[in-house]
């Protein structure tokens, strides 16, 4: 899914930011970085840019149904 996305947005992005995101994927292939790292920097270049269209493969849940689910994880803890 996140090389899709990177394909999908690679036009937009500077040299720079591709070999972020080269170097920051490659790490989470190693498991070396959670998942919300890459996300959160195609979030950031998403806001960057303003390609609301991104936001489908971005935030594919309500933020609602997100916080309910944070908060009931933090209840059981």
């Amino acid at each position: 899914m996140l090389r899709q996305i990177f394909k999908d947005i690679s036009e937009y992005l500077s040299p720079e930011e591709k070999r972020q995101f080269l170097d920051i994927l490659e790490k989470y292939k190693k498991k070396r970085i959670p998942l919300i790292v890459p996300l959160g920097f195609l979030k950031n270049i998403a806001q960057k840019y303003k390609r609301n269209g991104w936001q489908k493969y971005l935030n594919p849940y309500p933020k609602e149904l997100i916080d309910f689910n944070l908060s009931a994880l933090q209840k059981s803890e």
